[in-house]
């Protein structure tokens, strides 16, 4: 299987498990399930969405680079640089459609899988670069880790500002009232 390949499978599976995991926390509502899932409609909320969609795909091509020997040096940097580029890439898309007009379920649809094809590109980029990104590889599930911490007390302790407030039902967080 190529690099390529992967990147595409990738990029399908990103997408299946946001809408998969996008409503998990409704279904099951419990402390486990609000560490990982969004627990509200906030852009927020979604952000952790994005985050956990690309650790299970990236499970996922850990497994097939293993069957197939197919191994990048870069691997464990793509997985960060992913993450981080994804989030960046369609909030600065996103909050400005939204602020010029209000949700609408179909840009929002759109913008998510428009970043996560940007971010793949990317990703496949830094898989098939020469450039060995070290400071990553090394400390990616560090950082990752970090990640998610920051996620799990964002969601217990939102901050008050616009992306943290579900617009739906004007909570933040996990209860907290706006």
């Amino acid at each position: 299987m190529s690099k390529k390949k992967l990147k595409i499978i990738s990029t399908i599976l990103v997408i299946l498990f946001s809408f998969l995991f996008h409503s998990i926390y409704d279904k099951f509502p419990n402390f486990i399930t609000s560490l990982f899932f969004p627990v509200n409609e906030s852009i927020w909320e979604h952000m952790k969405m994005v985050y956990l969609s690309y650790i299970a795909a990236y499970i996922i091509e850990l497994i097939i680079i293993h069957k197939t020997n197919m191994h990048s040096f870069n691997q464990k940097a793509s997985i960060v640089i992913s993450i981080l580029f994804n989030i960046v890439i369609y909030l600065a898309f996103y909050i400005p459609v939204y602020n010029i007009f209000g949700f609408n379920e179909f840009v929002t649809i759109f913008s998510y899988i428009i970043s996560i094809i940007i971010t793949e590109i990317v990703s496949y980029k830094v898989i098939t670069s020469d450039k060995n990104y070290s400071f990553l590889n090394k400390y990616s599930y560090l950082i990752l880790f970090i990640i998610e911490l920051i996620f799990i007390y964002l969601t217990y302790f939102p901050l008050k500002l616009d992306i943290f407030v579900d617009e739906l039902n004007k909570k933040t967080g996990i209860s907290n009232l706006y």
